[in-house]
C-alpha cells in the first residue's frame, strides 16, 4: 500500500528521481536486448542512485521538521 502525505507537496527531487528510474529502466532494457551484463549493472547503479537521493531527501525533510518543531517549542516558552 502506498501512503501519501497530505501535509506537504512532493519533494524537491521527485521529478529528478522519476527521471532516473525511467533512465534505469531504459538502460536495463537495452542491456537485456544486447545481452550484456555490464549494461544491466549500470542500470542497477542508476536505480540505486535514485533510491539514495530519495533517502537523502527524506532525511533532510525530517531534519527540517525537527528544526521547525524545536523552534515552535522555543517560541512557546
Amino acid at each position: 500500500m502506498i501512503f501519501v502525505r497530505r501535509t506537504r507537496g512532493p519533494g524537491r527531487y521527485t521529478a529528478f528521481r522519476v527521471g532516473l528510474f525511467f533512465l534505469a529502466a531504459g538502460i536495463w532494457l537495452a542491456g537485456v536486448r544486447v545481452a550484456d551484463e555490464r549494461v544491466t549493472s549500470v542500470a542497477i547503479a542508476v536505480a540505486a542512485v535514485a533510491i539514495l537521493i530519495g533517502a537523502f531527501g527524506r532525511m533532510q525533510a525530517r531534519r527540517e521538521e525537527a528544526a521547525v518543531a524545536s523552534e515552535a517549542e522555543a517560541n512557546e516558552e
